[in-house]
Parts: structure tokens; sequence; C-alpha cells
């Protein structure tokens, strides 16, 4: 565009037009940069807070779940001469927790011959909340 035929105000308003545009543009360039970066940063903050959470729940999920089963191992080893036994302990157990909706007592291969090579005592709660008990192991069946 030329511009030797018109006037100073018109040169001056075009320059001082173009010289806000690029400042403009400049700024926008820089906030956007900033807020993409802030954005990102706390998106990063609160998905690591959440994890953190997360993690925290689990592990205290985890800790009542190892609890449980440290004050079943003894029950069970009381009663180890009694393979029907199983499905009361497992009930028991169960009954006594809020967490905890299945769990199994389970075997090594051959212990109980006379239930056959694999013994596993499931028990679980059921969506009315009443508990079922049922032995998994079996001839048919190889949990190794």
């Amino acid at each position: 565009m030329k511009l030797k035929h018109r006037n100073f105000a018109s040169k001056l308003s075009f320059y001082i037009l173009v010289g806000t545009a690029v400042l403009f543009l400049a700024l926008f360039t820089v906030v956007s940069v900033i807020a993409i970066k802030t954005i990102r940063h706390e998106s990063i903050e609160r998905a690591n807070k959440t994890l953190d959470a997360t993690i925290a729940k689990v592990e205290n999920v985890m800790q009542m779940v190892e609890l449980s089963t440290q004050n079943l191992a003894w029950v069970v080893l009381e009663n180890i001469d009694n393979p029907d036994k199983m499905f009361e302990i497992g009930a028991t157990s169960l009954n006594a927790s809020k967490i905890l909706y299945g769990n199994s007592i389970t075997f090594e291969s051959g212990y109980y011959q006379s239930k056959g090579e694999y013994y596993m005592v499931y028990s679980f709660k059921n969506k009315d909340g009443i508990i079922d008990s049922s032995q998994i192991g079996g001839y048919d069946y190889d949990y190794f």
C-alpha cells in the first residue's frame, strides 16, 4: 500500500493502528501461553491430589483386608482338621467386615483328599446382603 499521496495524519493513524495490532497480538500470545501453562499446572496438581487420595483409600482398604486375613489365619489353623468348618469361618469373617464382599479359604492341592484334589471355600455377600458359601475347588477344578 503506497502512502505517498496521503497526508501526515493518515500515515500516523495507519502506523498507530499497525503498532497497536502488533502489540495486541504479542500480548495475546503472551497471555495465551501463560494461561495454558497455568491451566496445565493446575490440572496436574488436581490430578496428583486426586491420585494421592485414591492411593490413600486403596492402601486403607488393603490394610483392612490384610488385617482381616491375619485375624482369620489363626482361626483357620485352629480348625484345620475340620474342612467343613471353613464355610462358617468364611461367612463369619464377612459378617464382621463392612468393606469385604467376598473371600476364599484355599488349600494346597491334595490337602484334603476326602474333598478332592483341590479344596477352596468361597463366601460372598449377594445383592441382598445375604452370605452364600460354596466349594469351588474340586476334582474338575484346577486353580494352580
